[in-house]
Formats: C-alpha cells, sequence, structure tokens
C-alpha cells in the first residue's frame, strides 16, 4: 500500500482505491484494493478503481475474476452477475416481454409469433390467445390478429382481424373461406 516518493526519497502511502500504486492519487493504481471494495473495469485504458457507488451504468461486478465487466449490449444496467438485464437498450432495438422470467431483452427478429411491440411502454405484450401472430392496435388486443392461432380460429367478417370459432358466428349467411 505505499510507494516511493523519489524527490523526497521516502515511502508514502498509496489512495485508499489501491492496494498497489506508482504514485499519489487514484488514477496510479497498478492494482485495486478488493478488500475496501475496489475493483478495476475490465479493458480500461487507464489505471482506476472503482467502486460499486461510483463505476457508470452498463457495468456490473464479476467477483471470480474481480473486474467489473460491461452489460451485453441489449442492457442500460444489468445485475450484479451480469445474467439479468435491469433495463434494455431500446435505443439498439431490445425490449423486455411481459412476465417474462428471465429478464431478457430481445429484439423483434427473435420475438417471433405470440407478442407484438408495445412501443408505448416499450415491451413485447402477448398477443391475445386466438392469434398465432398479431401487431400493435392501441389497447384492443381482441382485434390485432395477422395470423389465427390454428384451423379451429377464422377471422370475423365483421370484425377486422378479429380470430373467432365457426360457433361464434352472428348467423349461419357465412362459410370459412379456406384460401383466405
Amino acid at each position: 500500500n505505499y510507494y516511493l516518493d523519489i524527490d523526497e526519497d521516502k515511502y508514502k502511502l498509496c489512495n485508499e482505491k489501491c492496494r498497489e500504486c506508482s504514485g499519489p492519487n487514484e488514477t496510479d493504481c497498478i492494482s485495486c484494493n478488493n478488500l475496501t471494495g475496489y475493483y478495476s473495469k475490465e479493458n480500461s485504458d487507464n489505471n482506476k478503481c472503482y467502486s460499486i457507488n461510483d463505476i457508470e451504468e452498463g457495468y456490473y461486478l464479476d467477483l471470480d475474476s474481480e473486474l467489473f465487466k460491461k452489460c451485453s449490449e441489449r442492457c442500460i444496467s444489468c445485475n450484479k452477475s451480469g445474467d439479468y438485464c435491469i433495463l434494455c437498450n431500446n435505443s439498439k432495438g431490445y425490449y423486455f416481454k411481459e412476465n417474462d422470467i428471465n429478464k431478457k431483452c430481445y429484439s423483434e427478429e427473435e420475438v417471433t409469433g405470440g407478442y407484438y411491440l408495445d412501443l408505448i411502454n416499450k415491451i413485447f405484450k402477448p398477443c391475445n390467445s386466438r392469434c398465432l401472430s398479431c401487431n400493435y392496435s392501441g389497447v384492443d388486443t381482441e382485434s390485432n390478429c395477422t395470423k389465427c392461432l390454428n384451423d379451429e380460429y377464422h377471422f370475423d367478417p365483421i370484425k377486422s382481424n378479429h380470430c373467432i370459432k365457426v360457433e361464434e358466428l352472428p348467423d349461419t349467411n357465412y362459410y370459412v373461406d379456406t384460401n383466405d
């Protein structure tokens, strides 16, 4: 925890953030004082040590390597292990899925059928249970189907983008057009 001050020919105490140092400043660290909660940043071009309170957003502490590592580009911030996102990087096109226990951020290309991107709330929401795929159409999730779930459901002849069963037709003047 000491460095040699050549001008005074005297050993002096390193900055509290440093375990080993070449001078008195926090940017003179050779290694960080992990015992007091200071760690290096992975791929950093400076010799500075950081605590959990002063590391910038987008980094997490990897205790195995004793380094602050960058979160995935999907996340603006992530938890202590770096596996879960706390905030998704919406500006790069990543969003949470509603009720997803994995806390993963997804791109539109990764979220296939069954979800639509609600840009107002910045989250992928599940389609109506009758839809195989859907798109955003405001608050009426019953009428945002782009494809019906299976052969049991077909598009309603009256209400656009709404999937219904044959027995739900308003009267018997309709038939199922299998070419549509």
